[in-house]
């Protein structure tokens, strides 16, 4: 057995010096894209070759599409490339962004420290390749020699970068749509009443695939930096999608949204049932129900108008809409309401019984469980739900209300 391993990794090792030989007559053949594949098939063949290989080609001089692809090889090599890092400082100050960010991206897996790397970041953060641009501003954030104008636009210039289609791989263009939204979720977070007014400035004039990634950070945006006067006007926005981001973010304004709760109740009729339904969620998030019975019952401007306008807007819904999903969205949103979904119950009652679907109900009658200290609560309905309900939650829901109100 020990012979036959031994024969075994014998052969192995001929066929590989063998594979190297062949490599080795071929990379200094063919045309540049022919000797770029071999370079990389050597690089699975033989390491050390190819690093040695990708040293020649980074010396100066060297043909640029050359000196690059050498560098993303030694970057992909990772720990086997550090013979190479002397030859890929050479080039760190290449002017040719396609040189100088795969020698910075080999250098930084190399354990470079990222002082020696950041003057060329700060110059390849500004490239017109939009992807270098957006990896290179990416890894120094945050800098101060770079503004917020400046993440910006590497950030909103990536993502107009994936909507033509770049890069051609699709892991590579998915993987850079996350780090970009990622990244501008964090510029709006951070970036104070400054940065919401360039994000609401730069709107207008974008794509509208980038429109929709800006409405999208707009819920990252602390309250106390956001205005939601601004926000609501993206309402208007034909677009479906960012009309549902904008709504999710106007929820966070809460008593601040209400001089625009009458364009976010638009929503709530609109022919997309998934926005009806988003719109739905939102408004009892936007309510902001204080957490307890006597918090509740305390009497102010908001919770009038959110008795007035949000209760039985969301009621209409959960009762009428043509859709089970939406309307099992409104009745979860009113129970968020607690004794500010009062007036809501008028509306529910005539019409639970009809509601075909068994978790429509059941959620309609949680209504009637978080607003049970509201004087018009339903006892006739609930007592009949009770008893006669065809589902066993319904009936066990109506019993438990009634029990807390005894």
């Amino acid at each position: 057995m020990r012979t036959l391993l031994l024969l075994f990794f014998l052969i192995a090792a001929t066929a590989s010096a063998a594979d190297t030989a062949r490599l080795l007559r071929q990379i200094n053949a063919g045309s540049t894209s022919e000797r770029i594949a071999t370079l990389r098939e050597l690089a699975a063949a033989d390491p050390a070759t190819a690093v040695s290989t990708a040293i020649v080609w980074l010396q100066p001089g060297s043909d640029v599409a050359l000196a690059s692809a050498a560098a993303r090889v030694l970057w992909d090599l990772e720990q086997k490339a550090a013979p190479a890092e002397a030859a890929l400082r050479a080039r760190l100050d290449d002017p040719n962004a396609e040189v100088a960010y795969p020698v910075v991206g080999a250098l930084a897996v190399l354990g470079a420290p990222k002082a020696d790397l950041r003057p060329t970041r700060l110059r390849l953060a500004r490239a017109p390749d939009r992807f270098i641009a957006f990896y290179s501003a990416r890894a120094l954030y945050p800098d101060s020699a770079l503004g917020f104008e400046d993440y910006l636009r590497a950030n909103l210039g990536a993502i107009e970068l994936i909507g033509s289609g770049r890069p051609s791989n699709a892991f590579t263009r998915n993987e850079l749509e996350r780090d970009a939204n990622a990244l501008l979720d964090q510029l709006a977070k951070q970036g104070g009443r400054p940065g919401f007014d360039a994000l609401m400035v730069a709107y207008p004039a974008q794509s509208p695939r980038v429109q929709n990634a800006i409405a999208s950070a707009l819920d990252a945006v602390p309250v106390q930096d956001g205005d939601p006067l601004r926000i609501a006007r993206l309402l208007d926005d034909p677009q479906v999608s960012v009309r549902r981001s904008v709504t999710a973010a106007l929820a966070d304004y809460h008593e601040a949204a209400s001089p625009v709760i009458g364009k976010i109740l638009a929503g709530l009729q609109h022919p997309d049932a998934d926005f009806r339904g988003a719109t739905a969620g939102a408004l009892g998030r936007l309510a902001d129900t204080p957490p307890t019975n006597a918090e509740q019952a305390r009497a102010s401007a908001w919770r009038t108008q959110v008795e007035r306008t949000i209760a039985p807007a969301l009621a209409l819904l959960a009762t009428d809409d043509r859709e089970v999903d939406v309307r099992k969205e409104a009745a979860d949103a009113l129970q968020a309401l607690g004794l500010w979904g009062g007036p809501a119950l008028d509306i529910i009652a005539s019409r639970v019984t009809q509601e075909p679907d068994a978790r429509v109900r059941h959620a309609l009658v949680r209504v009637c469980w978080t607003a049970r200290y509201a004087p018009n609560l339903p006892l006739a309905l609930l007592r009949q739900l009770a008893e006669n309900d065809p589902d066993p939650y319904v009936r066990n829901e109506a019993k438990s209300v009634l029990v807390a109100k005894r």
